[in-house]
């Protein structure tokens, strides 16, 4: 069942805010870390899927299924951050990372890849 608009909007504490917002506009972070972000900070803004598809560069299908993602990991993140601020961002972090790989395995490592 599709979500309405204002559920999509995510309501995050002052500590949450600042951290995606650090990380959407940082050029530390891996491109995908930033994305996700990214997606995240203007959803936080009350932007579309399509602003922000056209704004990051993704299709907004792929910001649609981050969004409602991210949108429900940000209660957890909310609380981390008032019982426990050192492991915010590790988790956070940990959250953006990509699911593990399906199907056959890598014919080159990571290592190899950077």
């Amino acid at each position: 069942m599709r979500l309405p608009q204002s559920a999509m909007i995510p309501h995050m504490n002052d500590a949450v805010a600042t951290m995606v917002s650090t990380i959407a506009h940082s050029r530390k972070f891996k491109v995908y870390e930033r994305d996700r972000s990214m997606i995240l900070h203007l959803a936080s803004q009350g932007h579309t899927n399509q602003q922000i598809a056209e704004e990051v560069g993704l299709h907004y299908n792929t910001v649609g299924k981050w969004r409602v993602y991210l949108v429900e990991c940000v209660p957890l993140l909310n609380f981390l951050s008032e019982q426990n601020p050192r492991k915010l961002k590790p988790l956070y972090c940990e959250m953006l990372a990509d699911a593990d790989r399906s199907g056959a395995p890598l014919k080159y490592s990571n290592d190899v890849r950077s």
